[in-house]
């Protein structure tokens, strides 16, 4: 009778651990990285659009800052053209 106590029973299931469990390993994180490479794909419109934003009598060192989104992709990272022309 006493094989088929609550005990026994809970036996034939159960198998005890044979080593003891690996160590997780640990990465410590730095903060964000100094440099991501990202790629930007502009259409002829989309660069003169950007490009008409400068006016004929501006320096050649003037710049402009355009903001874009950029997005994890299969090949790294991509700026989003759709935004950056806004």
């Amino acid at each position: 009778m006493a094989a088929y106590s609550g005990y026994g029973v809970m036996n034939l299931f159960f198998k005890a651990p044979t080593s003891d469990p690996k160590p997780v390993e640990q990465k410590k994180i730095e903060g964000p990285p100094k440099q991501i490479n990202a790629s930007v794909l502009l259409s002829k419109w989309q660069e003169q659009k950007m490009l008409s934003s400068f006016k004929d009598d501006d320096h050649s060192s003037d710049m402009r800052v355009f903001t874009s989104v950029v997005n994890k992709s299969a090949n790294g990272w991509r700026i989003s053209s759709t935004h950056l022309v806004r």
